[in-house]
C-alpha cells in the first residue's frame, strides 16, 4: 500500500470539507422554504406604517386565524386617526386597514375593513 503524503492529506481534507459545505447551503434553500418562515415584526410594522402614512406605533401582536394565517395586527395612531391594520406574516401584503377616526367635527368613522390587497 502506497502511503499518502502530507500534501494529498490536506487536499482530501479540503475537498472532503468543500462537498460538506456545499450539501449544507444545498438544503438551506428547502429547510427555509417549509420551515414557514414569516417577516420580522420590524418589516411588518414598516409595511404598515407606510401604508398608513406614518405615526406612532402603539400595539403589534401575532395572530393566526383560519381565513388569513398568520399576520400581525398593528396599531398605529397618526393626525389622520387612529389605525389597525393587518399584514400576512408569511408574504408581507397588507390583509386590511381598519381606520378609526376620531378626529373629524362630523364623528364619522371609516371603516376600511373590505380592502384587500390579493388577498
Amino acid at each position: 500500500m502506497i502511503a499518502a503524503t502530507p500534501k494529498e492529506c490536506s487536499m482530501k481534507k479540503t475537498i472532503l470539507a468543500s462537498i460538506i459545505l456545499s450539501l449544507g447551503f444545498a438544503a438551506l434553500p428547502a429547510q427555509a422554504k417549509n420551515s414557514g418562515s414569516y417577516i420580522s415584526r420590524a418589516k411588518a410594522v414598516s409595511i404598515a406604517k407606510t401604508r398608513v402614512g406614518g405615526g406612532k406605533v402603539d400595539n403589534v401582536d401575532f395572530e393566526r386565524s383560519s381565513h388569513h394565517g398568520a399576520y400581525y395586527e398593528i396599531d398605529i395612531e397618526n393626525r389622520k386617526g387612529e389605525y389597525e391594520v393587518r399584514v400576512n406574516a408569511k408574504t408581507g401584503k397588507v390583509i386590511s386597514v381598519h381606520r378609526d377616526d376620531d378626529h373629524d367635527d362630523d364623528d364619522h368613522h371609516h371603516h376600511d375593513d373590505h380592502h384587500h390587497d390579493g388577498m
